[in-house]
């Protein structure tokens, strides 16, 4: 079963024009998601998250909470709501 980042890749190489997700006035393409997803995650793993690291995130309706629940899968974890 694939990963939800690994699905995100996908519809991101079928349809990277095509809109992923809306919030308030702002709407990011499956391209441009899985973009900042991949910023998301190689900032994350620079700053030292690694197998077995926990990272707590706490971000508003904004593009955080839109990108970071992709970033952890990206790195090969899970992110529990």
């Amino acid at each position: 079963m694939p990963s939800l980042a690994e699905v995100l890749a996908r519809s991101a190489r079928r349809t990277p024009d095509r809109v992923a997700v809306q919030f308030g006035p702002e709407t990011l393409t499956y391209a441009e998601l899985d973009e900042r997803v991949n910023r998301l995650a190689r900032e994350l793993a620079a700053r030292g998250l690694g197998k077995g690291g926990r990272l707590l995130l706490v971000a508003g309706n904004s593009d955080p909470f839109v990108v970071a629940p992709y970033a952890g899968p990206r790195l090969g974890r899970i992110r529990l709501p």
